[in-house]
C-alpha cells in the first residue's frame, strides 16, 4: 500500500482543510496521530480516505506545546477518541472539544512527552539473557513460565 504524500497545514487551516477533503468524499476519518518532536514542538497527523479507500489523504501541523490545535470534532465525529487519546498520552490541546476527559493516565507531564520521565523496572525481572550491567558471561535468564492453559508438549516438542 503507498500511503499519500502528506500536507503540511498551518493552524488557522486546519479545520478549512479537513473540510475540504470530507467536502471532496473523503468521509473516513481514519486515524490522528500525535508525536513529540522536541524542543517544545508536537506534530500531529491525520489520515483520512474514502470509503472504499481508492483516495487518501494525509494532512499535519505542528504546534508549540502552549498552543492549542482546533478540534476536528465538528468535521469528523470519529476525532474525538483521537483528539481525546493525544491530549491524555502527548497533552495535546484541542480548542472546540468538550470532552478531554482522562482516557488512560492524568500524568504530568504526559507519558509520550519526551520530558516525561521513564518508569524505573521495579518488580519485574529482566527478560534479556544479561541483566544491565552484568559482566559478559553471566547469565540470569530464568525460564520462561508456560502460558496458563498451554500444553507442556507445545512448549519444549515433547521433551520433558
Amino acid at each position: 500500500m503507498i500511503l499519500p504524500e502528506t500536507t503540511t497545514v498551518a493552524a488557522d487551516e486546519w479545520v478549512s482543510q479537513h473540510r475540504y477533503l470530507r467536502d471532496s468524499g473523503l468521509r473516513f476519518f481514519d486515524l490522528l496521530v500525535a508525536v513529540d518532536l522536541g524542543d517544545q514542538v508536537t506534530e500531529v497527523v491525520t489520515h483520512v480516505m474514502s470509503a472504499d479507500a481508492t483516495r487518501r489523504a494525509m494532512s499535519r501541523i505542528e504546534v508549540r506545546r502552549e498552543e492549542r490545535i482546533p478540534s476536528l470534532v465538528e468535521v469528523f465525529p470519529a476525532a474525538a477518541w483521537h483528539e481525546r487519546e493525544a491530549h491524555d498520552e502527548n497533552g495535546v490541546e484541542f480548542a472546540g472539544n468538550g470532552d478531554l476527559r482522562v482516557l488512560i493516565t492524568a500524568a504530568d507531564p504526559p507519558p509520550l512527552q519526551r520530558s516525561a520521565a521513564l518508569e524505573p523496572r521495579v518488580d519485574k525481572a529482566w527478560p534479556g539473557l544479561y541483566e544491565p550491567g552484568a559482566v559478559s558471561g553471566a547469565t540470569r535468564r530464568r525460564r520462561p513460565k508456560p502460558v496458563p492453559g498451554v500444553n507442556e508438549e507445545w512448549i519444549n516438542g515433547g521433551r520433558q
